[in-house]
């Protein structure tokens, strides 16, 4: 770990803290080379872009203008959420799309481990992660030139949701787990580490096994148009494979969206 630096604000002691927590659980990290703890930021993504490094991770105190994929807005993380970006050197999005929502949930996991909590977090295609059904996280792939940013958005402290979103959105609160904020960024970031050279079986069987869609008939918005269908694979290296009355289609992770149950 060569280096983590914070933010100057009136929030420079939890900032401090904050960079504690992620020296020691970084200290031996192959891939991060560096961690910016920021107190306020509009995007960690616009960070990390803005940076120009591979290797670097922003994390957020609070992010007001974070985004989703597709030009969606994710909402004010305040100091209930996680907001991180990494910018990595990458070859392939979409296989690292697989990577960092296995790395996030594992590492969302392992925090709720750390307060004597057990939890399953569940993958769906291509950038949710779930608990009890409902939307716990996110991922978010953006490419600038041969990098890649990686977004992952959590949803930690939150008591409530806004009406539109409150029957599909979940907090760890809300499932009963109670841990820091700092200690779920630090797993996440430890797990992202691990993963990042991994095969790319290993990584296709760990998010099977976390795999909330396949099997599952759902209506998707690529760039012809509306497709339904029974959703048979998850492939890394072409997006996902849906079972249509017409024949099998692939639809890539980077153009599609989920027509029902977006968040």
């Amino acid at each position: 770990m060569n280096e983590i630096r914070t933010g100057d604000s009136p929030q420079g002691g939890q900032c401090d803290a904050w960079r504690r927590v992620f020296e020691n659980a970084l200290a031996q990290s192959r891939f991060i080379r560096e961690v910016e703890v920021l107190a306020q930021v509009g995007s960690t993504q616009d960070a990390a872009r803005e940076d120009g490094r591979s290797g670097v991770a922003f994390i957020a105190l609070r992010q007001v203008l974070g985004r989703g994929r597709l030009g969606r807005s994710w909402a004010d993380t305040s100091t209930d959420g996680v907001a991180l970006s990494i910018a990595v050197d990458c070859a392939q999005s979409e296989s690292l799309s697989l990577m960092a929502g296995v790395a996030a949930a594992e590492g969302v996991e392992l925090a709720a481990a750390t307060v004597g909590s057990q939890l399953s977090v569940g993958l769906k295609w291509p950038n949710d992660l779930e608990c009890n059904g409902r939307k716990l996280g996110g991922v978010l792939i953006e490419r600038v030139g041969d990098r890649c940013i990686i977004g992952i958005g959590i949803n930690v402290g939150q008591g409530a949701f806004e009406s539109s979103i409150a029957a599909r959105a979940v907090s760890l609160r809300q499932v009963g787990v109670v841990v820091g904020r700092e200690v779920v960024v630090a797993k996440i970031l430890i797990r992202l580490d691990a993963l990042f050279d991994s095969d790319a079986s290993d990584i296709v069987r760990r998010f099977s096994e976390r795999d909330r869609m396949t099997g599952k008939t759902s209506r998707f918005r690529g760039v012809d148009g509306i497709v339904e269908g029974i959703v048979r694979r998850i492939d890394p290296l072409v997006g996902i494979v849906v079972e249509t009355s017409e024949g099998v289609v692939h639809l890539s992770a980077a153009t599609t969206s989920v027509v029902v149950d977006e968040c």
